[in-house]
């Protein structure tokens, strides 16, 4: 005999089963172990709820609740939504690729505003140096013939002598 599943079980221990499932359920219980442990896991999640406070429905909920299903299963099944497990799984997926798009992007953009800053200030700085190089006027200093005054002036300046 096969065991009997969950549903038929608890329609059983919820007292929803008509006579002749109760006689076959009882028979089977009788001797299937297995069937035994889920209905006792059955009834102790049965008491649990039990225990729960009964709360108390707003008027008209189940009216409010049948209009909300129509509803959408009316825009559900739309052009642009291609049904409600279409829409769900297309979601599961565009999600995270457009998130990884946009992050790629990002980078991408934020490299390239950053070359861009980097590179003009490299030109800005460059020519900021010439100019105050002119300015302080060590463009004198550039090359001095070896062993020179001024040779020897920039070899103490930069450390090189003793």
């Amino acid at each position: 005999m096969s065991h009997v599943d969950k549903a038929r079980l608890s329609a059983f221990l919820d007292g929803e089963a008509t006579e002749e499932e109760r006689r076959e359920i009882v028979e089977h219980l009788n001797v299937c172990l297995q069937c035994q442990s889920e209905a006792e896991e059955l009834s102790e999640i049965g008491e649990l709820f039990g225990c729960l406070p009964d709360v108390e429905v707003p008027p008209y909920f189940l009216a409010r609740l049948k209009q909300r299903i129509t509803e959408e299963n009316a825009t559900s099944s739309s052009f642009w939504c291609l049904g409600r497990t279409r829409r769900f799984g297309l979601q599961r997926v565009m999600v995270p690729v457009c998130a990884t798009a946009l992050f790629l992007f990002s980078l991408f953009l934020g490299y390239r505003l950053g070359m861009t800053i980097y590179e003009g200030r490299r030109e800005v700085t460059a020519r900021a140096d010439v100019h105050l190089s002119e300015d302080l006027g060590l463009t004198s200093f550039d090359d001095f013939p070896e062993g020179s005054l001024g040779d020897e002036y920039i070899r103490l300046l930069s450390g090189g002598g003793e």
